[in-house]
């Protein structure tokens, strides 16, 4: 019989260039955020969780009274990774962290970002983003897509240019 192609990797559903981390994506490494507890048994948006508080929160889930979680942060630049193309990013207010952590892997990389804008400190990002050579467009709400300037025959059609 043949032996499976990825026989004796270390993968999790067969895909090999995918490492998890358990860890919050942040402007730092080696932070705590605590934040209370959730309860995951029971019914709830837990793509809409915040682990920093924002002025808009919409977290609809169920909170375990009296405990709290601690999660360790960590920097996309302190990851090692070399040739990245793509950051999506969905951290739910915590965005402008995400890209203050990641300055180094933006310039030598280049990659294309895809993130949400309504919770994050969006004037911080549009202005960081526009310092590196990005060109942000508004994707379908509430997302937008950043492409660095160099990138000159790339056209987005329906998204609107972000304006400073």
């Amino acid at each position: 019989s043949q032996q499976p192609r990825f026989a004796g990797a270390k993968t999790l559903n067969r895909l090999e260039n995918v490492r998890c981390h358990l860890k919050a994506v942040s402007s730092e490494t080696g932070g705590i955020i605590q934040i209370p507890a959730v309860d995951y048994d029971a019914p709830g948006d837990f793509g809409s969780l915040e682990l920093e508080p924002t002025p808009h929160s919409d977290f609809v889930g169920v909170r375990v009274p009296g405990r709290t979680e601690r999660i360790e942060t960590v920097r996309i630049d302190d990851l090692g990774l070399n040739d990245v193309r793509l950051i999506k990013i969905d951290t739910e207010g915590m965005e402008h962290k995400v890209f203050a952590g990641a300055e180094t892997t933006l310039e030598r990389s280049r990659p294309v970002l895809f993130f949400e804008y309504t919770k994050t400190d969006f004037a911080w990002v549009k202005g960081f983003l526009r310092d590196l050579g990005y060109r942000c467009y508004y994707a379908q709400r509430p997302n937008v897509i950043a492409i660095p300037a160099e990138f000159r025959g790339v056209e987005l059609h329906g998204a609107k240019p972000v304006e400073d």
